[in-house]
Protein backbone atom coordinates (compact mmCIF):
# COMPACT_ATOMS: atom_id res chain seq x y z
CA UNK A 1 0.00 0.00 0.00
CA UNK A 2 2.97 2.44 0.74
CA UNK A 3 4.77 1.46 -2.76
CA UNK A 4 1.24 2.61 -4.02
CA UNK A 5 0.69 5.32 -1.99
CA UNK A 6 4.14 6.77 -3.39
CA UNK A 7 3.53 5.81 -6.91
CA UNK A 8 0.27 8.15 -6.78
CA UNK A 9 1.63 11.09 -4.91
CA UNK A 10 4.80 11.00 -7.72
CA UNK A 11 2.17 11.37 -10.52
CA UNK A 12 0.10 14.22 -9.37
CA UNK A 13 3.09 16.10 -8.65
CA UNK A 14 4.18 15.03 -12.78
CA UNK A 15 0.85 15.45 -13.77
CA UNK A 16 0.30 19.46 -11.71
CA UNK A 17 4.26 20.18 -13.07
CA UNK A 18 2.71 19.13 -16.91
CA UNK A 19 -0.07 21.16 -16.42
CA UNK A 20 1.11 24.13 -14.89
CA UNK A 21 4.21 23.76 -17.89
CA UNK A 22 1.34 23.71 -20.29
CA UNK A 23 -0.24 26.91 -19.07
CA UNK A 24 2.83 28.78 -18.98
CA UNK A 25 4.08 27.51 -22.44
CA UNK A 26 1.33 29.73 -24.51
CA UNK A 27 1.89 32.99 -23.55
CA UNK A 28 5.53 32.14 -23.70
CA UNK A 29 5.53 31.62 -27.51
CA UNK A 30 4.11 34.87 -27.67
CA UNK A 31 6.39 36.59 -25.80
CA UNK A 32 9.44 34.73 -27.20
CA UNK A 33 8.47 35.27 -30.88
CA UNK A 34 7.86 38.79 -30.33
CA UNK A 35 11.14 39.19 -28.43
CA UNK A 36 13.08 36.84 -31.73
CA UNK A 37 14.38 34.68 -29.37
CA UNK A 38 14.03 31.77 -31.30
CA UNK A 39 15.81 29.15 -28.85
CA UNK A 40 13.72 29.96 -26.06
CA UNK A 41 10.35 29.90 -28.70
CA UNK A 42 11.40 25.79 -29.70
CA UNK A 43 12.11 25.21 -25.74
CA UNK A 44 8.16 26.93 -25.26
CA UNK A 45 6.88 25.07 -28.55
CA UNK A 46 8.34 21.19 -27.09
CA UNK A 47 6.89 22.36 -23.35
CA UNK A 48 3.58 22.91 -25.09
CA UNK A 49 3.53 19.80 -27.11
CA UNK A 50 4.66 17.93 -23.82
CA UNK A 51 2.21 19.58 -21.77
CA UNK A 52 -0.84 19.07 -24.28
CA UNK A 53 -0.20 15.39 -25.18
CA UNK A 54 1.33 14.08 -21.87
CA UNK A 55 -0.89 16.22 -19.54
CA UNK A 56 -3.76 13.55 -20.18
CA UNK A 57 -1.92 10.52 -19.74
CA UNK A 58 -0.53 11.49 -16.35
CA UNK A 59 -3.92 12.93 -14.25
CA UNK A 60 -5.03 9.27 -15.95
CA UNK A 61 -1.62 7.62 -14.21
CA UNK A 62 -2.84 9.39 -11.28
CA UNK A 63 -6.66 8.47 -11.05
CA UNK A 64 -5.62 4.87 -11.74
CA UNK A 65 -3.61 4.67 -8.62
CA UNK A 66 -6.46 6.79 -6.57
CA UNK A 67 -8.91 3.78 -7.72
CA UNK A 68 -6.39 1.28 -6.52
CA UNK A 69 -6.17 2.82 -3.04
CA UNK A 70 -9.42 3.31 -2.57
CA UNK A 71 -9.96 -1.05 -3.57
CA UNK A 72 -7.41 -1.42 -1.27
CA UNK A 73 -9.12 0.38 1.26
CA UNK A 74 -12.48 -1.12 1.20
CA UNK A 75 -10.63 -4.68 1.27
CA UNK A 76 -8.37 -3.89 4.21
CA UNK A 77 -10.78 -1.76 6.18
CA UNK A 78 -14.00 -2.60 5.60
CA UNK A 79 -13.33 -6.58 4.70
CA UNK A 80 -14.50 -7.01 1.75
CA UNK A 81 -13.33 -9.54 -0.69
CA UNK A 82 -15.82 -10.68 -3.13
CA UNK A 83 -15.81 -8.75 -6.61
CA UNK A 84 -19.84 -8.22 -6.72
CA UNK A 85 -19.81 -6.55 -3.57
CA UNK A 86 -16.67 -4.06 -4.66
CA UNK A 87 -18.27 -3.66 -7.65
CA UNK A 88 -21.47 -2.10 -6.24
CA UNK A 89 -19.41 -0.28 -3.72
CA UNK A 90 -17.06 1.61 -6.40
CA UNK A 91 -19.06 1.93 -9.28
CA UNK A 92 -17.45 -0.50 -12.03
CA UNK A 93 -18.06 -3.67 -13.65
CA UNK A 94 -16.76 -6.93 -12.48
CA UNK A 95 -14.09 -7.33 -14.92
CA UNK A 96 -12.66 -3.75 -14.25
CA UNK A 97 -12.23 -4.87 -10.59
CA UNK A 98 -11.05 -8.18 -11.16
CA UNK A 99 -8.43 -7.00 -13.53
CA UNK A 100 -7.79 -4.57 -10.69
CA UNK A 101 -7.77 -7.01 -8.19
CA UNK A 102 -5.11 -9.21 -10.52
CA UNK A 103 -2.84 -5.94 -10.77
CA UNK A 104 -2.74 -5.40 -7.19
CA UNK A 105 -1.97 -9.21 -6.57
CA UNK A 106 0.99 -8.80 -9.26
CA UNK A 107 2.53 -5.43 -8.22
CA UNK A 108 2.64 -6.15 -4.73
CA UNK A 109 0.46 -3.63 -3.35
CA UNK A 110 -1.22 -5.77 -1.10
CA UNK A 111 -0.20 -9.21 0.13
CA UNK A 112 -1.65 -12.01 1.99
CA UNK A 113 -4.60 -12.77 -0.37
CA UNK A 114 -4.87 -14.94 -3.44
CA UNK A 115 -7.53 -14.09 -5.99
CA UNK A 116 -10.15 -17.51 -6.87
CA UNK A 117 -12.25 -15.06 -10.21
CA UNK A 118 -15.07 -14.88 -6.98
CA UNK A 119 -13.27 -12.87 -5.41
CA UNK A 120 -10.23 -12.33 -3.23
CA UNK A 121 -9.29 -15.03 0.19
CA UNK A 122 -7.50 -14.42 3.00
CA UNK A 123 -3.92 -16.59 3.24
CA UNK A 124 -3.57 -17.63 6.54
CA UNK A 125 0.23 -18.40 7.06
CA UNK A 126 0.70 -21.12 9.78
CA UNK A 127 3.76 -21.82 11.44
CA UNK A 128 5.29 -25.39 10.86
CA UNK A 129 6.55 -26.78 14.01
CA UNK A 130 8.39 -29.76 14.89
CA UNK A 131 9.99 -31.36 17.51
CA UNK A 132 13.92 -32.61 17.40
CA UNK A 133 16.67 -33.31 19.58
CA UNK A 134 19.56 -31.24 20.48
CA UNK A 135 22.78 -31.81 19.34
CA UNK A 136 24.27 -31.06 22.08
CA UNK A 137 22.46 -32.16 24.99
CA UNK A 138 19.85 -34.74 23.77
CA UNK A 139 16.96 -32.51 24.93
CA UNK A 140 13.97 -32.02 23.36
CA UNK A 141 13.59 -28.78 21.21
CA UNK A 142 10.53 -27.32 19.75
CA UNK A 143 11.50 -25.47 15.86
CA UNK A 144 8.99 -23.14 14.61
CA UNK A 145 9.98 -22.36 10.97
CA UNK A 146 13.26 -23.67 11.36
CA UNK A 147 14.24 -21.44 14.29
CA UNK A 148 14.18 -23.21 17.85
CA UNK A 149 16.65 -22.72 20.52
CA UNK A 150 17.95 -25.42 23.21
CA UNK A 151 16.59 -24.33 27.07
CA UNK A 152 19.56 -25.75 28.85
Amino acid sequence: MEKLKKQKSIWFWVALLTSISLAIAIPAIVLTAINEMFLLMAISIAMLLHGFYGCIFYWIAFSKRCSLIRIIKLIINENMLSVSMLSMQIGKSEAEIIYSLRECIVKGYISGYYFDDTGLCLCKITPVTEAMECSSCGASVTVINGIGKCEY
